[in-house]
């Protein structure tokens, strides 16, 4: 189940009395889009790699995201493994794609990339018919109109402070309130690094459960 933007939007519009309601939308994708970088909107999904999937010339494959996610884009790979083997990549920035493609090839190192705002580009990948489980974070882009259930009841508290911030700080506005503002924001921050916590007590535990073997 997913809550809408506009929910979001209505739970700071009281306190910018004057502020139009675009520019509040604005504003709550904004925080949306910073909130994502702590890593903590994430989903875990699988994708079978068939035997004919990887493509010449660079051994690369395609993997689409889950549908839910269709207006968010990969921002991180959390959690990645090949048939329940940890497999490593590290993401790259691609802007010319067969003079960097071959660069990252002749440095024997494995990489991933969004393709698309639904796909991720991984190569080199050598290896066919196995079943791959990430675990990917993303940051939404600005056509999202909601976002999940349980991400609203946990954080919507942070997302309304920052997003009322960013408002009260712009200059000489109707809604402007710096005092407020600042009182927001730090809100917000220690949100934000109560969510990086979070991530990071996850991966801790996965690898508290690689070491046991449990996975």
């Amino acid at each position: 189940m997913s809550t809408g933007i506009s929910v979001l939007v209505n739970e700071v519009l009281p306190d910018v009395i004057g502020c139009p309601y675009p520019l509040i939308e604005t504003k709550v994708k904004e925080t949306l889009e910073d909130f994502a970088g702590t890593g903590i909107i994430n989903s875990g999904f699988k994708h079978e790699v068939l035997a004919a999937d990887p493509t010449a010339p660079n051994n690369q494959i395609t993997i689409p995201t889950p549908a839910a996610f269709e207006h968010y884009q990969p921002l991180d790979i959390l959690s990645l493994r090949v048939d329940g083997i940890p497999y490593d990549a590290v993401r790259r920035v691609i802007t010319d794609d067969l003079t960097d493609i071959e660069s990252v090839l002749d440095s024997r190192t494995r990489f991933w990339y969004p393709g698309t705002a639904t796909s991720i580009i991984m190569y080199p990948f050598d290896a066919a018919a196995v079943q791959l489980y990430l675990q990917v974070a993303f940051k939404p882009l600005t056509t999202v109109t909601t976002i999940e259930d349980v991400f609203y009841q946990e954080w919507h508290q942070v997302i309304a402070a920052g997003t009322k911030a960013r408002l009260m700080l712009m200059p000489e506005k109707v809604w402007s309130n710096p005092q407020l503002g600042a009182v927001y924001q730090g809100q917000y921050d220690r949100g934000k690094n109560s969510a990086v916590m979070s991530v990071v007590y996850s991966r801790d535990r996965e690898g508290d459960r690689r070491k046991n073997g449990f996975i």
